[in-house]
């Protein structure tokens, strides 16, 4: 299977700023709070203070949205992320336990979700990685856990080789067993009963 990019869907990024709106609001209004009673100016005070603070939180919004990229390959998923201080981890297909997918109202009308995967490490409340903002989320879960079988079919082919080289090896040791009780019932050594 090939390896798959994955980038969160561009409606997340919008609802985060508004979000960022939300939180610049809160800002505005703490600073209009204490500058209001300063000098007697609140409401220009939140105006200022709220297109100020809305744009330095929609730009990290922004930016920290650009830097997320999830990976699916042969042996890991993997999300990097972050503006200043970037993180990339990456979880083995083969210690995924279980995969959820979570969407809300907005995210499901925005045809995205988050998809919550889970390793023994974390137990069985808290998610080893979420990927946010994923299209189809669904299908990204069904590809998952294709690849974890496939992950899974390779160790298991790994770990136990191709039966006929096996049964090959076990005729091969039941010969030289007979062929050493049989030298052992005349009284000659193998070497001499074995010419090879």
């Amino acid at each position: 299977m090939e390896d798959r990019e994955l980038r969160p869907c561009p409606a997340l990024c919008v609802l985060w700023v508004l979000c960022a709106g939300f939180a610049a609001a809160v800002v505005a209004g703490t600073v209009a709070g204490v500058v209001g009673a300063w000098r007697g100016t609140g409401y220009h005070a939140f105006a200022v203070a709220f297109v100020i603070a809305w744009l330095a939180l929609s730009l990290l919004v922004v930016l920290y949205f650009q830097s997320l990229r999830y990976a699916l390959d042969a042996r890991y998923v993997s999300k990097a992320s972050g503006v200043l201080w970037r993180r990339r981890r990456s979880i083995p297909l083969e210690k995924i336990t279980n995969i959820d997918v979570v969407q809300g109202p907005i995210e499901r009308l925005a045809g995205m979700g988050q998809v919550w995967i889970y390793t023994p490490s974390t137990g069985a409340d808290t998610p080893e990685e979420k990927l946010v903002g994923v299209a189809k989320p669904q299908e990204v879960k069904a590809d998952l856990v294709r690849r974890i079988a496939e992950a899974e079919d390779a160790l298991a082919r790994a770990a136990f080789p191709d039966s006929q080289r096996v049964t090959d090896l076990l005729t091969e040791i039941r010969d030289a067993l007979q062929r050493l009780e049989k030298s052992l019932e005349t009284g000659r050594t193998p070497a001499a009963a074995d010419p090879e």
